[in-house]
């Protein structure tokens, strides 16, 4: 069949839809979300081979042909794959659909993808990105047993350049993720740069994780990926000598330094740069440079 076939006789109109070949996974996520998840909480054998030869065929389509899917966002691709950790429960962990979803989030966290991801986007069959967000959310609270590639796809939109929201809705209200993303930092399929630069600026959001860390809420062992970030931006943030925010700034030492934790207060204070080959993804001062010497000897005396 010819390509100008598959048009209208409007060379703007199809006959499908430019992500037709995400359908069958909409059509599976619509049914299981029409009838609740405690009404069909499994697929049936027809529909996970389904989901295994429509995963199949869009990897084979993103790795050898992906011209055919230039007409279609990164965003909406990714929204569409989205949808299978939301149709039948446990169904990712399939071991074939587990692999194609590995296999397409390592094409699209490719840098000439990356780039091009941008949740503010108008999202086809969706009131807003940030619902499906939180749907995702939700379901790896319930069923992910803390797995890697679900764990990937949720920090995706965590990234610094998109909305805070995101980042504010797993510190502030859906915290449980805290202890349960237990994704190791060997295994992040996103580079760590894009959870850091730029750094955090918004003072809620830096009390939010000060606050977890401090409480113990977030703790390396449950949490590596998260904790990392965590002590990255509010490191930053006690030693930006702006006087802004300063009565904060001398706060949260002064508490850290009365901490009992002192893992916590060596990787705080002399936390310097990432490094995920080191032990916490970090590699620290032995001791700090004059100028934070003084800054921290100021406050503390």
């Amino acid at each position: 069949m010819s390509t100008t076939s598959c048009f209208t006789s409007n060379i703007e109109e199809f006959l499908m839809p430019q992500d037709w070949i995400f359908s069958p996974l909409i059509e599976l996520y619509n049914t299981f979300m029409s009838v609740g998840g405690d009404v069909q909480n499994v697929l049936s054998n027809s529909q996970l081979d389904v989901v295994r030869n429509v995963l199949r065929w869009i990897y084979v389509v993103e790795t050898c042909r992906p011209v055919m899917l230039e007409g279609v966002s990164v965003t909406l691709r990714i929204s569409r794959i989205m949808c299978t950790f939301l149709t039948g429960n446990e169904m990712f962990l399939d071991h074939s659909v587990h692999k194609y979803l590995a296999g397409l989030l390592r094409t699209y966290t490719q840098s000439s993808l990356l780039k091009k991801i941008d949740f503010s986007q108008d999202i086809p069959g969706l009131p807003s990105f940030y619902d499906l967000f939180t749907c995702l959310v939700q379901q790896f609270e319930a069923v992910s047993f803390g797995d890697t590639v679900f764990a990937c796809y949720l920090l995706l939109p965590l990234q610094q350049r998109f909305d805070i929201k995101y980042r504010k809705a797993i510190w502030l209200e859906y915290t449980g993720v805290l202890r349960t993303l237990s994704l190791p930092l060997n295994q992040l399929m996103l580079p760590m740069e894009m959870f850091l630069d730029p750094e955090e600026t918004n003072v809620e959001l830096l009390r939010l994780y000060y606050q977890s860390l401090l409480s113990g809420k977030l703790q390396p062992k449950w949490s590596p990926v998260l904790y990392l970030i965590a002590v990255h931006h509010v490191n930053r943030f006690i030693y930006t000598q702006d006087k802004i925010h300063q009565k904060l700034k001398n706060a949260m030492i002064k508490e850290l330094h009365r901490s009992s934790n002192e893992e916590l207060k060596q990787h705080m204070v002399y936390y310097m740069k990432t490094d995920l080959s080191k032990p916490f993804g970090m590699t620290l001062y032995e001791t700090l440079p004059d100028i934070r010497q003084m800054y921290m000897n100021n406050i503390l005396q």
